[in-house]
């Protein structure tokens, strides 16, 4: 593995440390300062809708010029935005996390289309599962030491530890290598949209993230208050998670490159997934309901490895930005529009519902899977995938 590969993953776990330690405990600040679950549902999704409409702009631009540049300027507006939280009125909030969800946008393309631009056809699965584990580390280990400082001195430190994290980012990143801005015919990136392999990953993303944006506005609500876990043991909580997807994930990926099936290895994943975020809501202390999680973040890890390999290949390196950014516009348009589902169904019924109901969509196109049994060639050297 070359120097900007590991680069690469190390500045992905960063941003997925800042980005999850706003996730898991934004919601429980502004729960206590009185906003009701359907509003939380609402931010998530003004957040989501933003960076939705700014990733094909994004990506259009990572194609053409250098992406570092789009990085620098999106640590900047993260570094501020949880500081605004503190200071400007609830009336402002929807545009502060407009302005987080577009510059969530331009570092997520940015970074994801350098990393694949200098991907090897060699080992792919490893090297995939690598730095999407090392993202998987951040989402672990940032709400664990995020839980420990918010516990013990309050979110103001809790946002210079994120403050601090940007830094670090800015720093590492003359390190990673950037492929050359290329002009790239707009008819080119359509021809993409016919291929059987982009089809299929695009639903393959849209089902997965129908669950994540459940998670992301509850799941540490339900720690919370059904579980009654302390904001620290919630930390540790995710880091467990954290470091058993990272370990996870590096397992699977090596597994990947001897023995590729993506589409039954996905159907397997949704299955569990699904199974096991259902139970999750009948869940009632800590051990149990990590045991519960485990089983269900098995079925993400092998989802989320599938789902990056195959975008790997779908794409072409020099269309990647736009290629990541269609994925990501799937991504977050599916959170911005379960979230306020999520919200009513939680204030309905609870959490343990928002859980059955996103779990029973994951269930659902699980069966979908093994019923259509899609026809992907079991080769994933990317030029063996252009016309397909």
């Amino acid at each position: 593995m070359n120097k900007s590969l590991r680069i690469a993953g190390i500045l992905n776990f960063f941003f997925n440390a800042y980005y999850w330690i706003l996730q898991t405990f934004l919601p429980i600040l502004l729960s206590a300062r009185g906003v009701s679950d359907i509003g939380i549902g609402g931010l998530i999704s003004a957040y989501s809708s933003s960076a939705m409409v700014v990733m094909l702009p994004m990506g259009l631009l990572a194609d053409r010029i250098k992406s570092k540049r789009l990085m620098v300027t999106a640590v900047l507006i993260q570094a501020i935005f949880p500081f605004c939280l503190l200071y400007f009125p609830a009336k402002a909030y929807p545009f502060l996390f407009m302005a987080s969800g577009a510059a969530y946008a331009m570092f997520l393309v940015s970074l994801n289309s350098s990393f694949y631009r200098t991907l090897p056809e060699e080992n792919r699965g490893s090297l995939v599962g690598f730095f999407v584990g090392a993202g998987v580390l951040g989402y672990g280990m940032g709400p664990f030491v995020g839980g420990l400082v918010v516990d013990r001195f309050g979110y103001f430190v809790m946002f210079v530890l994120v403050l601090v994290i940007n830094l670090v980012c800015l720093f590492l990143m003359p390190m990673l290598s950037d492929g050359k801005g290329l002009v790239v015919s707009f008819r080119s990136y359509a021809g993409d949209l016919a291929k059987p392999v982009v089809r299929w990953t695009l639903a393959l993303q849209m089902i997965f993230s129908s669950h994540s944006g459940i998670e992301m506005a509850f799941l540490s609500l339900f720690l919370l208050k059904n579980i009654h876990l302390s904001r620290a043991i919630i930390g540790i909580f995710f880091s467990a998670i954290g470091l058993y997807m990272f370990v996870l994930l590096l397992i699977l990926g090596h597994r990947f490159d001897k023995r590729p099936r993506p589409m039954l290895l996905a159907a397997i994943g949704f299955t569990t997934s699904g199974i096991f975020q259902i139970a999750t809501g009948y869940t009632h202390d800590f051990w149990t309901t990590l045991a519960v999680r485990y089983c269900h973040t098995f079925g993400d890890a092998l989802i989320m490895l599938i789902t990056n390999v195959l975008t790997s290949v779908a794409f072409s390196k020099e269309r990647m930005g736009v290629g990541f950014g269609l994925m990501q516009i799937v991504r977050m348009g599916t959170i911005a529009g379960i979230s306020p589902i999520g919200g009513w169904i939680a204030s309905s019924y609870g959490y343990p519902g928002a859980f059955a109901f996103s779990g029973s969509i994951t269930i659902l196109f699980a069966l979908i899977l093994f019923a259509a049994k899609p026809n992907l060639p079991h080769s994933y050297n990317s030029n063996d995938l252009v016309e397909y």
